[in-house]
C-alpha cells in the first residue's frame, strides 16, 4: 500500500477516476432507479397497490439475481468496453418501453418494463465490479475505487427517487425520469468508453520507478 494513498490516488489516477466515476453514476442511477423507486412509480404512475407493487420489483429482483452470472460471463468473454457500450445503450433504448409498461396498470407489463431495466441495471453493476477492482494499481486501489464508487452512488443513487420525483412534479410527465436516465446513459458512454480495455490485464503492480497510472500503462 503507498504510504500516502490519498495524495498519489489524486496525484496520479484523477482521470481514471472521472472516467470511472462517470460510468458508475450510471450503475448507481439504473440500480436504485429499478430497485427503490419503481416500487413508488409502479403506485403512482401506474395505480398498481402497494403490495401488487412490491411483489413486481420481488419478482424483478429475483430476475436480475439470475441475470447477473450470464452478464458477468459476457463480460469476461467481450471485455469490458463492449460491456460498458452495451449497457448504456441497452438503457437508452429500453428506458421509454421500461417506464411506460410500468405507468400501464398492468401487471404482466409492469413486470417486464421492471426486468428490461433490469437487464442494463444488471450489466453496469457486474461490469463495475471488476471495473474497480482492474482500473487501479494494487497500491492505491482501495483508496480510489472507494472514492470512485461511493462519489457516484451519494450523487446519483442516493438522489435517484427525490430527482424523478422532482422532475414529475416540474414537467407533470410520468416520462420525465426517462430523459435524467438517458443523459446520465450517454455521460456514462463517454467516461466508459475512455477507459482503456482492462479484462486481460494483471492485477499486479508492475515494477515501475514511482507511481504510473494504469490507463497510460495499458493503452
Amino acid at each position: 500500500m503507498a504510504h500516502s494513498p490519498l495524495k498519489d490516488t489524486l496525484r496520479h489516477h484523477a482521470a481514471a477516476m472521472c472516467c470511472l466515476g462517470a460510468f458508475v453514476s450510471l450503475t448507481a442511477l439504473s440500480f436504485y432507479m429499478f430497485t427503490t423507486y419503481f416500487a413508488t412509480y409502479l403506485q403512482v404512475a401506474g395505480g398498481l397497490s402497494r403490495a401488487t407493487a412490491l411483489l413486481v420489483s420481488l419478482i424483478a429482483l429475483a430476475f436480475a439475481a439470475a441475470l447477473c452470472p450470464l452478464a458477468g460471463a459476457y463480460s469476461d468473454r467481450v471485455g469490458r468496453r463492449v460491456t460498458m457500450a452495451t449497457a448504456c445503450t441497452l438503457l437508452m433504448v429500453v428506458v421509454f418501453p421500461s417506464f411506460l409498461m410500468a405507468s400501464s396498470g398492468s401487471f404482466i407489463a409492469s413486470i417486464i418494463g421492471v426486468m428490461l431495466l433490469a437487464v442494463g441495471a444488471v450489466l453496469c453493476g457486474v461490469v463495475t465490479a471488476a471495473l474497480l477492482s482492474e482500473t487501479f494499481p494494487t497500491r492505491t486501489r482501495y483508496t480510489a475505487s472507494a472514492i470512485t464508487y461511493n462519489m457516484a452512488y451519494t450523487l446519483f443513487g442516493g438522489t435517484a427517487p427525490l430527482v424523478a420525483t422532482w422532475l414529475i412534479g416540474v414537467t407533470g410527465s410520468n416520462l420525465s425520469p426517462a430523459f435524467y436516465l438517458i443523459a446520465v446513459a450517454v455521460l456514462a458512454m463517454a467516461g466508459g468508453l475512455a477507459l482503456p480495455e482492462t479484462s486481460k490485464i494483471s492485477l499486479h503492480d508492475v515494477p515501475v520507478a514511482g507511481e504510473e497510472p494504469v490507463m497510460g500503462s495499458i493503452a
